[in-house]
């Protein structure tokens, strides 16, 4: 069926949906989401505590259900109202991160993993700042940040004045403080909150 032909006969509706869970479908198998899956997701789970997820899509509604299961207390965040079914049950916040403090209480988690939004919404350096400060506040002192984000979406946010004041580099023998994924432009940073 050709693609005109497609859309005089699909609705838009069933359309969209098609292409999210093709899409979907495709993002689970990356290898980013593999590494967030497999080698982060249990190592935040060893730390325990109290984790905040960030952005919540078809392919992140695992997640929350997996720290879950693994006795840690789950909280998700999206700005989005209709990506609250993804979410953590019970547990899930709709709103912006820059504006966590106004939804959480100051050093509430021990974890904050925001991950797929730098680029995705929030792409001017003020916002991804003011993100970045919302992270040092609801995280409790020596908190991870485990910031993920796309080289070709933004710039490294390595240089952020916020990132720079709250956090340090976090070193641990069984997940490296950055890595990079062949074939792919995302990548993962290891922050520690200072404190």
């Amino acid at each position: 069926m050709s693609r005109r032909l497609a859309h005089l006969v699909i609705p838009k509706k069933i359309r969209r949906r098609l292409g999210e869970l093709l899409w979907s479908g495709k993002t689970c198998r990356s290898p980013d989401r593999l590494y967030l899956r497999e080698r982060l997701l249990p190592w935040i789970a060893r730390r325990g505590g109290c984790v905040l997820l960030v952005g919540c899509r078809r392919y992140t509604a695992r997640d929350p259900m997996y720290l879950q299961q693994q006795g840690i207390r789950c909280w998700t965040l999206d700005i989005d109202p209709a990506t609250s079914r993804w979410g953590a049950p019970g547990r899930h916040a709709v709103g912006a991160i820059e504006q966590a403090c106004s939804i959480f209480a100051p050093e509430t988690f021990d974890t904050v993993v925001l991950s797929g939004v730098f680029g995705f919404g929030l792409d001017s350096i003020p916002e991804q700042d003011a993100s970045i400060a919302a992270c040092a506040a609801i995280l409790k002192p020596k908190g991870i940040l485990a910031l993920g984000w796309n080289t070709d979406r933004v710039s490294d946010p390595e240089m952020l004045p916020k990132l720079a004041e709250c956090f340090r580099r976090h070193h641990d023998a069984e997940l490296p403080d950055r890595i990079m994924f062949k074939h792919s432009t995302h990548v993962f940073d290891m922050y520690r909150r200072l404190g």
